[in-house]
């Protein structure tokens, strides 16, 4: 997991074993935490066959969070090759639907299939949410090596 041994306990009892944020809530340095308390704009990816985070698990996580403005999509394949799946490939489609009212399985069949990849749904998805598109602004010489390390407070300006 490549987490601090404290961390990886925690995750793997609170997040896997007891489904804690779902169901009670965490304590995270002394806030309770839940499901529900997640308001930003979502967009989840699960995969048909992934072994390790089952899709309809995170279909109903995706459920239980508080957002207004959710998105999943469903990518064949599994937890690898459904995630890691370019355009360019021509390979797994995907199934996008926008009732998430609805039952795991109801959800699927309902939904739209989408030939290739799941990267142009999600694409879609950012662009409707991020605004006007801008130039990259460009760094002299100069200016580039008087940066700070990063983030950096470049990043607020």
């Amino acid at each position: 997991t490549n987490l601090p041994g404290r961390m990886a306990v925690q995750y793997l009892r609170e997040l896997c074993q007891s489904d804690a944020f779902a169901t009670q809530g965490i304590t995270l340095l002394g806030e309770r935490l839940h499901l529900k308390d997640v308001k930003v704009p979502v967009c989840a990816i699960g995969c048909e066959t992934d072994h390790i985070a089952a899709w309809k698990d995170s279909y109903r996580g995706v459920q239980g969070m508080g957002s207004r403005s959710k998105q999943f999509i469903l990518s064949q394949s599994g937890h690898i090759a459904g995630i890691i799946n370019p355009p360019s490939k021509k390979k797994y489609g995907h199934f996008t639907n926008q009732d998430l009212t609805l039952s795991c399985d109801q959800w699927q069949k309902t939904a739209d299939f989408n030939s290739g990849s799941w990267w142009p749904s999600w694409s879609a998805w950012l662009t409707r949410r991020s605004g006007k598109k801008i130039a990259a602004r460009h760094f002299s010489e100069a200016e580039r090596e008087n940066l700070p390390d990063a983030p950096g407070r470049y990043v607020r300006l």
